[in-house]
């Protein structure tokens, strides 16, 4: 039931009949009755209130039925009030086609059978509730349509809606303007927009017409490429969804949707894709954290190089790679040049999967979000390990005897200034002795360079196992060994005796 009473106004001369069916209709329904004493006083009543039905009897003085009737149907907020005239019966078809040719919906004759009025006032009341309702429902519609244009408007998106059966098809301005034409200067009809479709992209779409049309699917969500005025292309996101049926045959009848410009996302998308390709093929390891400094993404030569799959680091915190080498103070201070700058690079030591610990060098950057907070870190990682034994082997070509892996003359010198340094700093002794082999020269000349070479890497092997890690021999070239002990006592001396030496 509506919450507004349905209101009939009851216009007659004789107050005994106005009696009799105020008490009636008060009586059997929740009605609220207007009462008229003639024409006159039902065109001010119906002025005055809303009047949602009217009894009207025909034969009154002044202004009959008739008159009355054309008044009401003259004014704009009367003419639609249904009238039931009320007539004596043997008036009724004299006065029956008069009645509906000035706007009676309906003709009562007296006596008035109550079931009868009832009957037709209940029917009425149900239009009237019916249109009620009809125009909540109209209301409704129309504040969803603006929410809907208001909704659309701030999301930058565009309606259309197509009658499958006609072709026609409504373009929202926005539709229109997204592509850069005028609203209202393309034509509204489907092929404004299939001819617009990119040609890649036309096929897929026409297989989701032909689907929609033969009721294979309701509705779809596609991305396509429609033409601009300008000739370039847009990249849109389109939905549609299924909003009529034919009733018999259930076959679709209207489809609408929306798109929305996703131009700038299939660009970013685009770029991404390039950079994940060109971090995929990348030689350096590559590793994405997040701002708990969780691994969220990794290359593979970063797997190839630390030995771990991708699945023991992702989720897991970076610190599975620490070698030890960098204390807690190293890991802070690049965490503040981080925040600071943007950016850290530099030498790190970090750990393999099988335990080696390996050189390498760190570009860490961070990325930042729409809102300027830290969002990713991407560390590129250049594995030294080449380098490192590179540095490696060249320092041990500078100072060390290629043949005997002795320290040679530059190493030699470095370590008699410092243990010259040492002894006088602390008091102590140092000895330096010179070294030579009897008969080297008539072996070399007679078994051959190959067998003196050999007799050189076996006395440089006993003197390691005779001396301590503070001592120092060195072969300057030929024969020519030098010998540094430091600090100086007689157990060194007895050691580098012939007989303990022939021992070793």
């Amino acid at each position: 039931m509506t919450d507004i009473r349905f209101t009939i106004l009851i216009v007659d001369d004789n107050e005994n009949n106005l009696f009799t069916l105020n008490t009636l209709l008060k009586s059997k329904g929740d009605f609220k009755i207007i009462q008229a004493g003639s024409g006159e006083a039902a065109l001010v009543a119906a002025l005055e209130y809303h009047i949602d039905l009217i009894l009207l009897d025909v034969q009154m003085p002044v202004m009959d039925g008739f008159e009355t009737a054309q008044h009401l149907k003259m004014t704009a907020r009367t003419k639609h009030i249904p009238i039931i005239f009320i007539t004596a019966v043997f008036k009724a078809d004299e006065f029956r086609n008069r009645g509906y040719a000035v706007g009676a919906v309906d003709y009562l004759t007296k006596p008035i059978d109550d079931n009868q009025l009832l009957n037709r006032i209940r029917l009425y009341q149900q239009i009237f509730e019916r249109e009620q309702n009809l125009n909540k429902t109209v209301d409704m519609l129309q504040d969803s349509e603006s929410r809907l244009e208001v909704a659309l408007e701030a999301g930058q998106e565009a309606l259309w809606d197509w009658n499958l059966q006609t072709g026609s098809m409504y373009l929202s301005p926005r539709w229109e303007e997204m592509l850069g034409y005028r609203p209202g200067s393309l034509k509204p009809v489907y092929k404004s927009y299939e001819e617009r479709i990119h040609s890649e992209d036309l096929p897929a779409f026409v297989e989701i017409v032909e689907q929609l049309t033969t009721g294979t699917i309701s509705h779809f969500n596609t991305e396509q490429r429609l033409q601009c005025a300008d000739d370039n292309y847009l990249w849109i996101q389109a939905h549609g969804k299924v909003a009529e049926n034919e009733f018999r045959h259930r076959i679709p009848k209207r489809v609408i949707g929306t798109h929305t410009d996703i131009t700038a996302r299939k660009k970013t998308e685009l770029e991404l894709q390039r950079a994940a390709q060109v971090i995929e093929t990348m030689p350096d390891g590559v590793m994405i954290l997040d701002v708990k400094e969780q691994v969220v993404s990794i290359n593979p030569a970063f797997t190839t190089s630390t030995g771990y799959n991708i699945n023991q680091l992702i989720g897991s915190k970076s610190g599975l790679l620490k070698s030890g080498r960098h204390d807690d103070a190293f890991f802070d201070q690049m965490r503040i040049q981080l925040k600071s700058e943007g950016h850290w690079q530099g030498e790190i030591w970090n750990r393999r999967a099988s335990g080696e610990i390996y050189p390498e060098w760190l570009n860490a950057t961070t990325i930042l979000d729409s809102h300027g907070q830290v969002k990713y870190y991407v560390c590129i990682y250049s594995d030294l390990s080449s380098q490192e034994h590179i540095r490696r082997h060249l320092h041990h070509l500078a100072y060390y005897d290629v043949l005997t892996g002795l320290p040679n003359r530059e190493l030699f010198k470095d370590r008699l200034l410092n243990n010259i340094s040492i002894a006088r700093r602390e008091q102590k002794k140092t000895a330096l002795m010179f070294i030579d082999l009897d008969r080297f020269k008539t072996i070399n000349d007679s078994l051959g360079h190959t067998v003196g070479d050999q007799l050189l890497q076996k006395v440089s092997e006993r003197f390691k196992h005779c001396l301590r890690e503070s001592d120092t021999v060195a072969r300057l070239g030929g024969m020519n060994l030098r010998l540094l002990l430091h600090p100086l006592t007689m157990r060194n001396l007895q050691l580098m005796s012939p007989l303990k030496l022939l021992k070793h």
